[in-house]
């Protein structure tokens, strides 16, 4: 995406679409601050037929897009293999009670297990089902992927870790040791 961001800035001419791809979107919040970030470098991309190319979308993404393309006046199409809806909506896994007494005792279990509650339905609570693989799902629910000391996810995500400053400066003092010394 920074590739294409750099690249658009220098072109005389747009063609006329555009595809981006994705694998989830669960919000459309990605793809819509990506299309906001070409806009500004190349305000006349909302000319163009652009497609939204994508392999599970969430029914809060496709509205959320469609929304924001109405208002732009933009002509946005999404093409996807897979749709869902919220994991507890009526009618999607359960019907209306059964999903209600389902969401309740997911609730249990999360406050069970210690997951913090804005993580219980995932990235802006979108409840999703999803997931691909390294370092995902997205927008799932918490009690899949949170991270937690006594308890083991069923998708572990992978977190860069951050050296200390102590570290640091350890590794520091070693190397200047190692080069103070005779070969």
């Amino acid at each position: 995406t920074q590739k294409l961001s750099e690249e658009i800035k220098t072109w005389d001419t747009l063609p006329e679409s555009f595809a981006i791809i994705d694998d989830y979107s669960g919000s459309g919040s990605t793809f819509i601050k990506y299309l906001n970030k070409l806009i500004k470098i190349r305000p006349d991309i909302v000319k163009a037929k652009l497609y939204f190319l994508v392999i599970h979308i969430s029914q809060d993404s496709l509205h959320n897009i469609g929304e924001y393309a109405s208002q732009l006046g933009v002509s946005v199409q999404c093409i996807y293999l897979n749709e869902s809806e919220r994991a507890f909506s009526d009618g999607y896994i359960y019907e209306a009670v059964e999903a209600e007494i389902q969401k309740r005792k997911y609730e249990e279990l999360c406050k069970k297990y210690r997951v913090s509650e804005e993580n219980f339905f995932g990235y802006k609570q979108i409840a999703a089902l999803v997931s691909f693989a390294y370092n995902t799902p997205n927008n799932t629910l918490g009690i899949f992927w949170n991270e937690l000391d006594d308890f083991i996810a069923l998708f572990h995500r992978h977190k860069r870790r951050r050296t200390s400053l102590q570290e640091l400066r350890s590794k520091a003092r070693q190397n200047t040791n190692f080069r103070g010394e005779k070969v």
